[in-house]
């Protein structure tokens, strides 16, 4: 059966795109002259949304060449036009859509790398402020994509830092000392990208990785989190402190960084982060000789 008599919502190609960046390049300086079809773009992304209830039809979404359109609008000039394509992009790919559906999702996941999904996904993320509600919940969205497009291919892991800046801006999202909904879910991805990953974690550690994640967990040595969520992204940061610490430079680099003084002192202080402190010594001690040797005297 063909994909246009399964009752897609349409046979949604780049026509619309097209139309509209025609509209672009030839009146740049009237808005007025492409916001209509910037109003069917948006339209038609809703539509497809449709389709996140019925999994069974990615593959026609595939050879319809629609997931290439979608993937293309992520860098669209309108910010309100590649959010729609990030939220479309969560939709079809979250985890209780795809969960009973491995070989659609597979062949979706597998289109959005091929289209070059991550790499788009990413340079979005660098003109989004969490400043504007929408792109706060875009943000969110799309380190949410991250994490499904990992789930169904865990290749992607490290498919994601060696072709983008993930890692760089999830590094500089820590960094802030804030607490919000998408400084707790940078945490929850960067530990993903570095739990079974030895190449991600020698990246990071090279990216001053110890130091930030030290920095990160050194406001809590003598407070603890204020609530259930900001508890989660601590927990967070010493899961991505402990998989940095396997790689033997990376137990050098927290050693120098003075890691073992800053743990002592969170032990301690007898705060929440007590039993974490304890394991990152642990991981900082395994098969490192030098340093076991240098705590116990």
């Amino acid at each position: 059966m063909q994909a246009n008599q399964r009752n897609l919502p349409c046979p949604w190609n780049a026509l619309n795109a097209n139309t509209n960046t025609a509209a672009r390049l030839k009146y740049p300086d009237n808005p007025d002259k492409f916001a209509e079809s910037e109003l069917e773009l948006h339209d038609e992304l809703q539509k497809l949304k449709i389709l996140a209830g019925a999994p069974e039809l990615y593959p026609d979404l595939v050879s319809l060449g629609t997931v290439n359109s979608i993937t293309g609008l992520l860098n669209h000039d309108n910010t309100d036009i590649a959010i729609d394509a990030v939220t479309l992009l969560q939709d079809l790919t979250d985890a209780d859509v795809i969960e009973d559906n491995d070989e659609p999702a597979q062949v979706l996941v597998d289109a959005l790398i091929e289209n070059n999904a991550v790499e788009l996904l990413v340079q979005n993320l660098a003109r989004l402020n969490d400043s504007d509600p929408d792109e706060s919940a875009a943000i969110y969205n799309t380190l949410s994509t991250i994490e499904n497009l990992i789930e169904v291919k865990p290749s992607v892991s490290e498919l994601v830092c060696e072709k983008t800046k993930l890692l760089k801006w999830l590094q500089a999202r820590i960094k802030i000392r804030e607490f919000d909904s998408n400084k707790q879910y940078a945490s929850e991805i960067l530990a993903i990208l570095l739990q079974n990953s030895i190449a991600n974690q020698k990246r990071f550690g090279q990216m001053n990785g110890v130091d930030t994640l030290l920095q990160a967990v050194a406001m809590y040595k003598s407070k603890d989190p204020k609530t259930g969520d900001e508890e989660e992204m601590v927990e967070n940061l010493f899961d991505c402190l402990c998989c940095l610490l396997m790689p033997l430079e990376n137990k050098e680099r927290f050693v120098k960084a003075e890691g073992v003084e800053l743990m002592i002192i969170i032990m301690n202080q007898k705060k929440l982060c007590y039993g974490s402190a304890i394991r990152a010594l642990d991981f900082a001690m395994t098969n490192y000789r030098l340093h076991a040797s240098g705590l116990l005297m």
